[in-house]
């Protein structure tokens, strides 16, 4: 889950806007050294003897006003704007304004609207900085842009407001301040989702009474779901939002794993602005229950990316929990943030056990390890990000003989590349791999691929599935239904992710296409 382990770490991309924030990542020259310093003299001396470096990106493209707003230096901010600084510089999506919200220093946020910051600009995500402040509860931050005048109202492209993720992520003082200044209680999203909706599912009850005492009433209640894959219509060869209000809402939801008699669904869903925990519903008499934390599931490990085994009697995941290999790799700090690794809990009569770490043969220490999916016969296949790879990020198989895991083998070429590759879902019969992938000729950020395996072991030239089923945002996390009849697949089109589902005809098409080629 590429887009997921980086989302929830916020160590490389900030939540939902892809701002580099990283400064072990940054490029270390002496000028960006200054930035992050802070040293004013420094940089008017290099900016006097060279004026043309205040709008000089870096190796990344990155202009110095953006990293100087980032840092929180109010005087490098200040020389830079003095000097010409362009403000609608820049980072990987953000602009100026996001940067000065992460650096948390709301004065920033004033000095950049005082020159004419447009502070309703959400950069390439659509996600203007104030909805991004109450997403996140950056609160001196949105009392700042609020102050400047930010347009209280404002969408992102999912038609979330800041009102709206303020109050489902539980941030009462930045509902407060923007009921105050006369926040549209009515507003809904693009799933029909209002505040006080979210806060009644997510049980913000403070924030709920709030609410109501200003006037607001709930939406139309949702009907209960009945029937196969919670009562949805069946999608075609289009992909479509699942569940909608249920599943897909103004939080990131990602991940879709059916049991075997499709009576049990786990997804994930954010909880904090930077965690993920796993949900589960069930299928009774009376219809689907409401989605609640899994037996096996934390609220503190960023738990994820679930697969079902074909009998049902485990669910491999992904989780940030300590393993019993303790302390961090060798050279790291000790503040390195945990790994992703493989856990899996087994059924227990008709429930879940607790959840076991799938050992050191698998998961590679001071790497990130996720997205497992297995075959009929138990060949585990998975992502990581461990050295010796082919690129960034790679796919993996183990296999189980007389009980233990084999030596990890990397698909190699040309399922990997120099580039990132994951999220990978494996045939039940192995004969063939649908995975995430950033290669050059995709639609956008991450397309879904798929590779066919040959009777001598080898595979396909990948074949994208194409616009149906792929976006120009990022596209990840399939999973075929154990009926083999759906894919499902995460994707961040448009605002937060959410789930979508598309017949899984798609994947044979585009392999017939691929071998007409």
């Amino acid at each position: 889950m590429r887009n997921g382990w980086q989302w929830l770490a916020g160590t490389v991309v900030l939540a939902a806007v892809g701002i580099a924030a990283a400064t072990a990542q940054s490029p270390a020259d002496e000028f960006h050294g200054w930035l992050r310093s802070g040293n004013v003299t420094a940089i008017a001396a290099a900016v006097d003897k060279d004026p043309g470096i205040v709008n000089r990106p870096d190796a990344r493209g990155i202009r110095p006003l953006f990293w100087a707003a980032l840092y929180g230096q109010r005087g490098v901010v200040e020389l830079l704007l003095a000097r010409g600084a362009d403000l609608k510089a820049r980072g990987e999506g953000g602009t100026v304004v996001h940067a000065a919200l992460i650096g948390g220093q709301a004065e920033i946020i004033h000095v950049l609207a005082a020159r004419g910051a447009d502070l309703n600009d959400g950069g390439d995500a659509g996600l203007p900085p104030l909805v991004f402040a109450a997403r996140r509860g950056i609160a001196p931050g949105a009392m700042a842009l609020l102050d400047a005048g930010a347009a209280v109202d404002a969408r992102d492209a999912g038609g979330n407001t800041a009102l709206l993720l303020a109050a489902s992520y539980g941030h009462t003082s930045i509902v407060e301040a923007l009921l105050a200044r006369g926040a549209k209680l009515s507003a809904a999203n693009q799933h029909g989702i209002t505040a006080l909706d979210a806060t009644e599912r997510e049980g913000q009850t403070g924030i709920a009474t709030i609410l109501r005492a200003h006037g607001a009433v709930p939406s139309a209640p949702a009907t209960a779901l009945t029937g196969a894959y919670l009562g949805q219509a069946p999608p075609g060869e289009t992909r479509q939002v699942f569940a909608s209000r249920f599943v897909s809402t103004e939080r990131r939801e990602l991940n879709a794993a059916f049991t075997p008699d499709g009576r049990t669904f786990f997804f994930s869903r954010d909880g904090a602005a930077r965690e993920t925990r796993i949900l589960m519903a069930t299928r009774g008499d009376k219809g689907w229950t409401l989605p609640a934390l899994a037996p096996f599931a934390r609220t503190d490990a960023g738990d994820v990316d679930m697969f079902v085994t074909a009998d049902g009697s485990e669910i491999y995941f992904c989780s940030q929990r300590p393993t019993p290999v303790e302390g961090p790799p060798p050279g790291a700090s000790a503040s390195t943030q945990p790994d992703s690794d493989i856990w899996i809990a087994r059924r227990q009569g008709t429930g879940w056990g607790p959840a076991t770490w799938a050992g050191p043969e698998v998961n590679a220490r001071g790497a990130d390890d996720y997205y497992p999916t297995l075959t009929r016969t138990g060949t585990l296949y998975f992502s990581s990000n461990r050295p010796g790879g082919l690129g960034e990020n790679d796919i993996y198989r183990v296999r189980r003989v007389n009980g233990r895991w084999t030596a990890p083998e990397n698909l190699g070429a040309p399922v990997n590349t120099p580039g990132r590759e994951y999220d990978p879902f494996i045939a039940p019969d192995e004969s063939y791999l649908v995975f995430a992938s950033e290669r050059p000729g995709g639609l956008g950020n991450a397309d879904l691929y798929v590779s066919t395996r040959s009777k001598d072991g080898s595979w396909a030239t990948p074949v994208n599935l194409g616009p149906r089923v792929n976006s120009a945002f990022g596209d990840y996390t399939p999973m075929v239904s154990p009926d083999g009849r759906y894919l499902f697949l995460t994707s961040g089109a448009p605002g937060s992710d959410d789930l979508y589902w598309v017949a899984a005809s798609v994947i044979q098409q585009a392999i017939a296409a691929g071998r007409q080629r």
